[in-house]
């Protein structure tokens, strides 16, 4: 009877395993869902008009780069006032989405910035805190997390006298002041961002308020360059590469901490007939990658996690158990070579899908039940993972990254306090912040 007993709870914890396993796949494939659904579901931004979607300011020795981030190219023309005070960009049939100026904008030369809409675009206007220069903005195409990017590189400029003698390539024409009229001023206040901003009209005035009061001092000179028609993306001298290591360029180093949950295990064989349900562990993650020129991601990792053991049902050592009186883990060590592509980023948020394959130990550290050990064993086996994700740069080194992964493998072989082996189904579900630092 006891026997017969013990051959339905068997194939009853075989049949609750592959049930539990099915749930854990529909659980993947609804996180995955709820992932994908941060991708842009429509094409109307793509084909329609260009977004700004972010602006980034990082200070140098030598100069103050201003990186927009827009979804596509455009052409765009820009001018810089005669006291270098104030730079103006035009940038036609433009969507702003950007943050206005913030106190993380307020670095190096730039004091404030504001973009003007117009029926056909509108006007960035950039305020410095002192007579600058800049060089002629270039493109960055898409690459990794990142997608296209004006760069605008914003250095200070001797006395405006000068400029008269040393004029820079592409300046269209040069005006010294000839009226001692009126001088009006500069009115920031008025370069308003978002929904009902200045027109058209009241941003040309603006302009015209800027130059005429400049035009005032014999002094003093307006630049108005032509028309920037940019480079193409894919210019290989204007791309944008970190200087790397060991000679290889785009490298990052990676960690993330997160939750590990495994669905009841199933373990069977010599006696083994039993399912273990585990308590929510902790997940460690290492890794070393390189950033491609397609969107994809090459890397390796290395991750450990551990769950206790939280309730026991069957037999297991010989003995039979259904209890909550247990010790012991169940931790793994896994080498992983990941592949992961990154989405071309439509916002400041880029979302990724990942997958890979590797080495993975699993250790059962001194599993008890009702104070009976029932198995102090290790296993290496193949494993494999899937996953998807968001990420965020912060600049052109920190990304911050959520993470999902689903991970399987083959059924390891432990052995009991008896020596004899017994197999497990085991797989995992992990969620987990971290951080990317590209090199």
């Amino acid at each position: 009877m006891r026997a017969h007993n013990q051959s339905l709870e068997g194939r009853r914890s075989l049949v609750m395993g592959q049930i539990r396993r099915q749930v854990s796949a529909v659980i993947a494939m609804a996180v995955g869902a709820a992932l994908f659904s941060v991708l842009p579901t429509t094409k109307a931004t793509a084909n329609g008009a260009a977004q700004i979607t972010d602006i980034r300011v990082g200070n140098h020795k030598d100069k103050t780069r201003l990186v927009l981030d827009i979804t596509r190219p455009v052409d765009f023309r820009y001018e810089v006032s005669s006291d270098g005070s104030v730079i103006f960009i035009d940038l036609p049939q433009i969507k702003w989405s950007a943050d206005q100026f913030k106190e993380r904008h307020f670095k190096g030369l730039i004091t404030d910035f504001r973009f003007s809409p117009e029926a056909d675009g509108g006007r960035f206007n950039i305020l410095t805190n002192g007579p600058v220069r800049i060089k002629k903005p270039f493109f960055v195409g898409p690459k990794g997390r990142l997608g296209h990017r004006i760069v605008i590189d914003i250095m200070k400029d001797r006395k405006p006298a000068l400029m008269a003698r040393q004029q820079p390539e592409g300046i269209r024409h040069m005006q010294r002041a000839s009226s001692p009229n009126a001088q009006p001023t500069f009115e920031p206040h008025r370069m308003v961002a978002g929904p009902g901003a200045m027109p058209r009209s009241a941003a040309s005035l603006v302009n015209e308020r800027v130059l005429a009061r400049q035009e005032s001092s014999p002094l003093q000179v307006a630049q108005r360059r032509l028309p920037s028609p940019m480079p193409p993306p894919n210019d290989p001298i204007r791309r944008q590469d970190h200087g790397g290591i060991l000679g290889f360029q785009n490298i990052y180093l990676k960690g993330q901490v997160g939750i590990t949950i495994i669905p009841e295990i199933t373990n069977s064989g010599s006696g083994n007939e039993n399912t273990m349900e585990l308590d929510p562990g902790f997940r460690f993650t290492g890794g070393l990658g390189i950033d491609l020129e397609n969107s994809f991601r090459v890397e390796g990792e290395m991750t450990y996690s551990v769950n206790s053991i939280g309730v026991v049902t069957g037999t297991g050592n010989g003995s039979s158990f259904n209890t909550t009186y247990t010790a012991g883990d169940i931790s793994s060590l896994a080498f992983m070579g990941n592949v992961a592509y990154d989405f071309p980023a439509q916002n400041r948020f880029t979302p990724y899908v990942m997958g890979g394959v590797g080495l993975v130990g699993l250790f059962t550290n001194d599993i008890k039940a009702d104070g009976i050990v029932i198995s102090d064993s290790s296993d290496y086996i193949f494993g494999m993972q899937l996953g998807a994700g968001v990420s965020l740069p912060l600049d052109d080194v920190t990304t911050l990254e959520a993470a999902y992964r689903y991970m399987e493998t083959q059924d390891p072989e432990f052995g009991d306090q008896r020596g004899q082996p017994f197999t497990t189904e085991i797989s995992s579900h992990s969620f987990a912040l971290g951080v990317r630092l590209k090199f």
